[in-house]
């Protein structure tokens, strides 16, 4: 499986199950920063079910993929460990931001934006490899490890590359729901960040799920 932009966009709205939760999950953003940390936590559900569903499936027959946000403090407990994980990530960036703001001399807030812009599009790029192993294997080591989380995105290859880019098509076609009274786009933004679990999935841990299942079988 490699990530494609039709089915990836078409993921979330595929079932009623999944139409649903992206309903759910766009009312509780709502909810200041507690929702999107649910649902955060949901979505880690979600490619857990998906990767172990479709290994499952191979075997067993088919399974549900999306869960529903029931019960919340799982998703509440998985959501905060990943949202500590992205702070770690973002931090170093975040202080270098911080010093170019408050630099005087000129050299020294270049030098530090041009750092904060680099550690920020690494972090970012290296943030899914740990990530959705950590969702697929309910393992936090990666996340720990940025080198292994680096390793992990850089064997993705052109892949990740195309990963990223659908999630990017995602989140700017979800800027399209603020025409809906400015709150269409809770839900249009639940919708692009299924849309980004399911390409990283398939770009980052389902090619080399789906070889155990096929030799369990």
């Amino acid at each position: 499986m490699r990530p494609r932009l039709g089915p990836c966009l078409r993921f979330p709205l595929a079932t009623p199950e999944r139409r649903r939760d992206v309903v759910v999950g766009g009312l509780r953003l709502l909810v200041p920063l507690v929702g999107w940390i649910v649902n955060l936590g949901h979505r880690l559900e979600v490619v857990h079910g998906l990767v172990h569903g479709l290994v499952h499936g191979l075997v067993h027959g088919p399974r549900p993929v999306f869960p529903g946000f029931r019960p919340v403090a799982p998703l509440l407990r998985k959501g905060l460990r990943a949202f500590g994980a992205i702070v770690l990530y973002l931090a170093p960036s975040a202080t270098l931001a911080l010093v170019a703001a408050t630099a005087t001399e000129g050299a020294v807030r270049t030098a530090a934006f041009v750092g904060a812009a680099a550690l920020l599009g690494l972090g970012v790029f290296v943030l899914p490899g740990g990530m959705t192993w950590n969702a697929a294997h309910d393992d936090m080591s990666m996340l720990h490890r940025p080198d292994r989380a680096w390793r992990r995105a850089r064997e993705g290859g052109w892949d990740s590359v195309a990963a990223w880019g659908i999630a990017l098509v995602a989140i700017t076609l979800s800027f399209a729901g603020l025409v809906v009274a400015g709150v269409g786009f809770l839900f249009t933004s639940a919708w692009a960040w299924h849309v980004a679990g399911y390409a990283f999935s398939t770009s980052l841990v389902i090619d080399e799920e789906v070889p155990r299942a096929g030799h369990a079988s």
